[in-house]
């Protein structure tokens, strides 16, 4: 009876020990952020270099080549919410050219649904991008553009680097960590609370792009 007390008397103590460094183990634990998104002037992008902190790789944003105007919609966009959701959609817009009359400082309404996403989960996303985008170019020879993109300003989801290291691979030089726009964002609520998408619901405070006017096209004949 005495070695069972004594017995009982160490086991409680052991669970009391064990439950206390577990609970300032957590405390202690911070959540390992991958990116913060930049917002800087629409003529200088930002490009991902890595750096290491408190033994933790951290992205940071660094300024290349200014381009000619900015892109909302790549031919592949991915959407990190949250740790660990990716959405996944390649619907882009029409390609426009200066002097076309279009508005490139928002972007263009591109009637997005959620039949047009798809939702990947880390553990395919390597094999996803392998198949995806297993090269630079696109069919007809122009470059790819990719977009990872996320509602809030810092990103906290490991597909970043996952996709990132993928990039860097490949070569691809066009593609760039933003924000997601309210379009996508209004789908995506719709099916991460899994309720049907519903247009009125969405308020687009930022608005959209595109053509604005239609150019007039002047003649050189004399009348």
């Amino acid at each position: 009876m005495f070695k069972v007390s004594i017995i009982s008397k160490y086991l409680i103590l052991s669970i009391l020990v064990f439950t206390f460094l577990r609970c300032n183990s957590n405390k202690g634990e911070k959540q390992k952020f991958y990116y913060i998104i930049k917002h800087p002037d629409l003529e200088q992008p930002s490009e991902v270099e890595t750096l290491e902190i408190n033994g933790e790789t951290v992205f940071i944003s660094q300024p290349k080549p200014p381009r000619l105007f900015p892109f909302f919609y790549g031919n592949y966009n991915f959407i990190l919410i949250g740790s660990n959701q990716i959405f996944y959609h390649n619907k882009r817009g029409p390609i426009y050219f200066c002097g076309t009359g279009v508005d490139f400082s928002r972007p263009e309404r591109l009637d997005l649904t959620p039949e047009d996403f798809s939702q990947i989960k880390l553990s395919n996303l390597e094999r996803f991008l392998r198949d995806s985008i297993s090269t630079d170019t696109l069919k007809d020879g122009r470059e790819a553009i990719v977009k990872i993109a996320s509602p809030k300003d810092t990103i906290f989801n490991p597909a970043l680097d996952v996709i990132v290291k993928h990039i860097k691979k490949k070569g691809l030089k066009r593609w760039q960590i933003i924000n997601s726009t309210e379009e996508e964002n209004c789908v995506i609520n719709s099916i991460t609370e899994k309720k049907p998408y519903n247009l009125a619901n969405c308020d687009f405070k930022f608005g959209f792009g595109g053509v604005k006017f239609n150019p007039s096209i002047q003649s050189d004949s004399i009348n």
